[in-house]
């Protein structure tokens, strides 16, 4: 049977739910757990607040998690933001949330992190960002991090935000948006996107450059499918191509 998982640092549940729930310091079942998404005390199963790593067909909520008071040290709500980090190849999840509907709404809004590190390979059904009014959702991507999602559920409204920020070889796969237009995608060096059902235009409006002077270049690759690099400012292009010119001619020189 699959389950339905929570990431969160209050723990919180309910018989009527399946869920893991993220052991953070304010761990309220078993011990804490860290940051590494491959760490069991870092997940809790709702129903039964054991410990365990996704698996295949589960569906995850990744967020700081309210209910009650219970556990917490001092009685008041976590106000950082939760942010596990995955090294490792997670395919076949269900549907991965970065902030969504809590039963106890916490003040300031959910805040929700995903840290894609070298070696992190994840795939899933669908990635859904800041389904609640006033969240920040952020996933961040690096080294030669993949990720694939059939479905990117956008923002709720312009209360809410969702951030994607793509690094180094990071190479990320969507097959179509669904939502709001309160989102955005960050490039640099050489990641490279791919949207599978997307309308022209997007490059440098919601999918932009995280250097100034440098564009993002899309390319059509048949149909509505565009796939987006970064192109570095002319004036980068142009110092590489001296340094390619200098180098032939010390070659020529001697003899290297």
């Amino acid at each position: 049977m699959k389950k339905l998982m929570i990431l969160s640092v209050l723990l919180a549940g309910s018989a009527a739910q399946a869920a893991l729930d993220w052991g953070g310091s304010a761990a309220i079942f078993g011990p804490a757990g860290d940051s590494s998404w491959t760490n069991p005390n870092s997940w809790r199963d709702q129903v039964d607040a054991l410990p365990g790593i996704p698996v295949a067909g589960d569906t995850l909520f990744i967020q700081r998690y309210a209910w009650g008071n219970e556990g917490v040290p001092g009685g008041g709500w976590d106000t950082g933001a939760v942010g596990p980090t995955l090294d490792t190849t997670i395919a076949g999840l269900a549907d991965v949330y970065l902030a969504t509907q809590d039963t106890v709404p916490i003040v300031g809004g959910q805040i929700a992190e995903l840290n894609l590190v070298s070696g992190a390979d994840l795939s899933a059904n669908n990635l859904l960002m800041g389904r609640v009014a006033n969240s920040t959702a952020t996933l961040n991507m690096s080294g030669d991090a993949t990720a694939s999602f059939g479905g990117f559920f956008l923002p709720i409204d312009g209360t809410a935000s969702a951030t994607i920020n793509m690094n180094d070889s990071a190479d990320l796969t969507i097959n179509a948006l669904a939502g709001t237009t309160f989102w955005s995608i960050v490039m640099d060096a050489d990641a490279v996107l791919t949207i599978n059902n997307a309308p022209p235009g997007w490059e440098n409006l919601n999918i932009t450059a995280k250097n100034a002077g440098d564009s993002i270049q899309a390319t059509n690759l048949g149909g509505a499918a565009y796939e987006y690099v970064v192109i570095p400012e002319p004036a980068t292009i142009g110092l590489l191509s001296m340094a390619g010119g200098a180098l032939v001619l010390l070659r020529k020189r001697y003899m290297i």
